[in-house]
């Protein structure tokens, strides 16, 4: 009784950590990867990232809907208050210091007085006396007047911060209310996590229900008795228990690992599965699983060998996956090894008639394939493949999985805005310099860098100077008088100038509603441009400047292709790894057959891979790990000689048939990385099945 109240406040616990950790689970692709190269542009890229994570805007056709959405948005109280108030203190800030280097100081009075009673002008005479203030245009966007909104050639732009604590469901209905207005564009990372967890969400639950499902008809099929549902408590405790600690120990997790981990469910049923196929058309004794903790220890550790490589990669969303197999795994073998038993006490499976048919057919087809005959068509076809022009590299872009509707609006923006992946970092004093100089050789076109437009503090106490000092020339009092104004009221307005409060980038930059983030990472400035020509020229300009040129796609690509080769170099090493162990334990001869059967698998799945067309991405290749892993324990099943023939080559189905079925039912998933992963599984799987089932056979 004891052991079963333990093993219920293990439930009990870790579905309660599910509970309370739910919101760790996020849905950003980008997020999952460790990027491999520049550390300065790493830093760059991911500032940039956690700054616009709770942006959150509109473009709208409609000048009037414009106004209603904006409305809508501020009643909705899921955004920061902080907007555009005080604009007016920029004064020094914003006022472009390029007007006060003409020839003659009396110039930009005369200008300024010019534009006085200009109904165009930004600002009111009393907030801006002097139309100091000059609104720099950003990312294909300018200032309208009328509106007090940015706009772009075709739409009116609105942007707002959400809260950090925001209300989920309140911000997708916001979504749903403004996208009910015509021809009106919405850009969130928020409303983009939210649509991807929901999916996900959906596929984990579809994709477990049909995983199960299928598992469960294979064994009705194979077992002829419907208490072997009872192998669903195995599942729902493992999978509750590997996630609830994976929550715990994690401080994010992928929801794309909770869909993957839906295919756990075959190779959580593989310890129940060599307990039942050895002693299968017995009664069950509750004893009999003494004899099995040697194999179910072996088991757990080949198996999790192979998510363990999984460690050597810098890609996050496997180290999560791997956690939440290895402890499933370990919360199933110490379930079916305690408990499993007492539930199936005296009861009696075995084979049906149309299985037992089937599986005879099964034997009679693999007993005539000769294992040498299919290494050297193999090989001539991997010799005839590596002489075609086959795609190895690898896309982020194949990994983001937008709905129509949200990929469209992302489309727009990215042509409105003309957002670009690539940019410059530089020493922030050097970037002006920089920029003329890539101008000068045309390899730099609509350069944007906020120093360009923000003053420091020493500049702005050089135009207060300037104000200051041309407050006592009477030329520049007559230009005011002219126009009505009392010398009284005009000193006043010069005074405010030279009495105004410096304010600093930061300061500034949070009246204007704009994290430091997008700018500045370390002492580097960012400096962002419509298009970079890279050649010589560009690259000796940087260097001189010690520049750094980032491209953000073409680096997390780059890194991708990478960590492919070291996949490929962690399969060999685990193979390696494999030959030593298993020739210690059994011989080295018998441990060269193993280990050649199980790159012989990995060959063939490449081969099959190519012939279909299908990208070897990382996830394949990851998936070819976890199944050599897999294979092992399969191919130890087929050289255990206390088990007839039959008796080995059921329980290598038994076992491999749920994993491949749990694995294949990923193929269904919308994300290419699930598809990739659950399709390289199953397939290496199904493969690996056959061989050993040869290998039994042969071993006979």
């Amino acid at each position: 009784m004891k052991k079963y109240i333990f093993f219920l406040s293990i439930f009990i616990f870790f579905g309660s950590a599910i509970f309370v950790n739910f919101h760790k689970f996020n849905a950003d692709i980008f997020s999952l990867l460790d990027l491999n190269i520049n550390s300065i542009s790493k830093l760059a890229i991911k500032s940039q990232q956690e700054a616009s994570k709770f942006d959150f805007s509109v473009l709208v056709k409609d000048r009037d809907d414009a106004k209603k959405i904006d409305i809508l948005i501020k009643q909705s109280d899921l955004f920061d208050k902080n907007s555009v108030k005080k604009i007016d203190d920029l004064k020094l800030v914003l006022f472009d210091k390029r007007r006060i280097d003409e020839p003659k100081g009396i110039d930009f009075f005369q200008n300024s007085a010019k534009s006085l009673f200009d109904i165009n002008r930004n600002f009111s005479i009393n907030d801006d006396f002097f139309s100091m203030i000059s609104l720099p245009k950003m990312a294909n966007t300018k200032f309208d007047i009328e509106t007090g909104f940015l706009k772009t050639q075709n739409f009116y732009l609105l942007n707002y911060k959400l809260n950090q604590d925001y209300d989920e469901e309140k911000l997708i209905n916001l979504y749903k209310d403004i996208k009910k207005f015509k021809n009106t564009h919405i850009n969130s990372s928020q409303i983009y996590n939210l649509y991807a967890k929901d999916t996900a969400r959906n596929e984990s639950l579809k994709l477990g229900l049909l995983s199960l499902g299928l598992t469960f008809l294979f064994m009705i099929f194979a077992f002829g008795d419907f208490r072997i549902f009872y192998i669903l408590l195995i599942v729902i405790f493992s999978l509750i228990c590997g996630l609830g600690l994976t929550l715990l120990i994690f401080d994010e997790v992928s929801f794309l690992s909770l869909v993957i981990s839906t295919s756990l469910i075959g190779l959580i049923v593989d310890y129940a599965m060599h307990f039942l196929s050895a002693n299968l058309e017995k009664n069950y004794k509750k004893e009999k699983i003494l004899n099995f903790y040697k194999i179910f220890f072996v088991a757990f550790l080949i198996t999790s060998s192979g998510y363990l490589l999984f460690f050597l990669s810098p890609m996050k969303f496997l180290h999560e996956i791997a956690f939440i197999s290895v402890a499933s795994l370990f919360f199933s073998s110490i379930f079916t090894y305690f408990i499993f038993p007492d539930i199936l006490r005296n009861a009696k499976f075995k084979k049906s008639y149309i299985f037992n048919k089937i599986f005879h057919f099964y034997i009679k087809v693999i007993s005539k394939i000769k294992i040498k005959v299919l290494l050297i068509y193999a090989l001539i076809l991997l010799i005839f493949i590596s002489f075609l022009n086959v795609n190895l590299n690898d896309n982020i872009k194949n990994y983001i999985k937008l709905p129509q509707n949200l990929e469209q609006d992302s489309y727009i923006f990215s042509k409105e805005l003309d957002l670009k992946s690539d940019f410059l970092l530089v020493d922030k004093f050097l970037s002006n310099t920089l920029v003329l100089e890539l101008k000068e050789k045309k390899l730099i076109q609509n350069p944007f860098f906020i120093t360009n437009f923000i003053n420091d503090i020493k500049t702005q106490n050089d135009i207060k100077d300037y104000f200051k000092k041309h407050s006592l020339n009477p030329n520049i009092i007559k230009i005011y008088e002219n126009l009505g104004f009392q010398k009284d009221e005009i000193d006043s307005k010069f005074k405010e100038i030279y009495d105004f409060k410096t304010m600093d980038l930061n300061n500034s930059l949070k009246i204007l509603g704009m994290d430091i983030r997008n700018f500045f990472v370390s002492d580097k400035e960012i400096i962002k441009a419509s298009s970079f020509v890279k050649n010589r020229d560009f690259d000796e300009i940087l260097q001189k400047y010690n520049a750094v040129y980032v491209n953000f796609i073409f680096d997390i690509n780059k890194n991708l292709n990478s960590i492919k080769i070291q996949a490929i170099f962690i399969k060999f090493a685990g193979l390696i790894v494999a030959f030593i162990a298993l020739g210690v334990f059994l011989n080295f001869k018998l441990s060269l057959k193993i280990v050649s059967l199980i790159l012989l698998s990995s060959i063939l799945s490449v081969i099959v891979f190519v012939i279909l067309g299908l990208n070897l991405d990382i996830f394949v290749l990851f998936g070819f790990i976890l199944a050599s892993a897999a294979g092992i324990d399969y191919m130890l099943f087929a050289i255990n000689e206390n088990l007839d023939k039959d008796e080995r080559i059921f329980g290598i189905m038994a076992a491999s048939f749920t994993s491949i079925l749990s694995f294949f039912t990923l193929i269904f998933s919308s994300t290419t990385a699930v598809f990739s992963f659950g399709l390289g599984v199953s397939l290496n799987l199904f493969i690996l099945m056959i061989l050993s089932s040869i290998l039994s056979i042969k071993s006979h």
